[in-house]
């Protein structure tokens, strides 16, 4: 049953955004660029776990997220996601990534803060990744750092 939610939740948010258009209101258009981003490290709530997470992620116009990283435990993850934009600094990512031993196919539900324009057109992204038992039995703050192109 789970699984099926967040399926269908998965599919959902991308239809949801599309049925709001491309403005928010009449004179100030959202501008809709792909986002390529870094992913750096984490801080761990516990011991134990991978604190240095290299990889990559390209968020596209239509919000469709994908990335590859090395994990908490030590192995590489790939996801796939959507990433809601709340505010303009707020980020909700929702989707399923992979490399976690007792799941093939892991949930994924980061919520975000992203500094923007730390220099030039990057920003700072600090991402909250609640403790999952079973997965990884820590709280997460992550460090991304993107750009818009």
């Amino acid at each position: 049953m789970f699984k099926i939610l967040t399926i269908s939740l998965v599919l959902l948010f991308p239809w949801h955004a599309g049925c709001q258009g491309l403005v928010m209101d009449q004179e100030t258009p959202i501008e809709n660029k792909t986002i390529v981003g870094l992913h750096l490290a984490s801080f761990h709530s516990a011991t134990g776990y991978n604190d240095i997470n290299p990889g990559i992620y390209v968020e596209l116009p239509n919000h469709l997220t994908v990335g590859h990283y090395y994990n908490s435990n030590f192995h590489e993850s790939t996801y796939v996601a959507y990433t809601y934009g709340w505010t303009k600094e707020i980020d909700l990512t929702l989707g399923l990534t992979t490399g976690y031993q007792i799941y093939k196919y892991t949930p994924l539900l980061v919520p975000s803060y992203k500094f923007l324009n730390i220099y030039d057109s990057f920003a700072l992204r600090i991402a909250f990744i609640p403790r999952f038992f079973g997965v990884v039995q820590a709280n997460v703050l992550h460090a991304m750092v993107e750009r818009p192109f």
